[in-house]
């Protein structure tokens, strides 16, 4: 289970920033007695968003099948259909499965980044 430390109320009154807030975020899990003996992979903001980002990869990968399925039992139930619908319907399918795989590459790279931004803030 992932551990983060939210900005509070008068944070965001006083309009700190996220990247402000992780470093305060960073500090805590460096200096509270109990919340430093979290492992590493657990704490802050970027480890919630990797688990979240792999979570949804799963589910993704694991709904495909159901997904095809179901497209090929549409198929044949409505033979008649003519072809070039059976074409729309691929590449419907097709750009979405491929919007899924792009979304889901597109936020690992988007945790990775800010991994790699809030180490150097913590570094300097």
């Amino acid at each position: 289970m992932s551990q983060v430390r939210s900005r509070t109320g008068q944070e965001l009154k006083d309009g700190v920033s996220s990247v402000q807030a992780r470093g305060k975020e960073a500090e805590l899990f460096r200096t509270h007695p109990e919340l430093k003996l979290v492992a590493q992979e657990y704490k802050g903001v970027p480890a919630l968003s990797r688990k979240l980002v792999q979570i949804q990869a799963e589910r993704i990968q694991s709904h495909l099948p159901e997904l095809q399925k179901q497209v090929i039992l549409h198929k044949r139930q409505f033979v008649p259909m003519h072809i070039c619908c059976y074409t729309c319907v691929c590449k419907q399918l097709s750009a979405c499965l491929s919007d899924a795989a792009q979304f889901c590459s597109t936020q690992t790279l988007k945790v990775s980044h800010l991994t790699q931004h809030v180490s150097h803030n913590l570094s300097t």
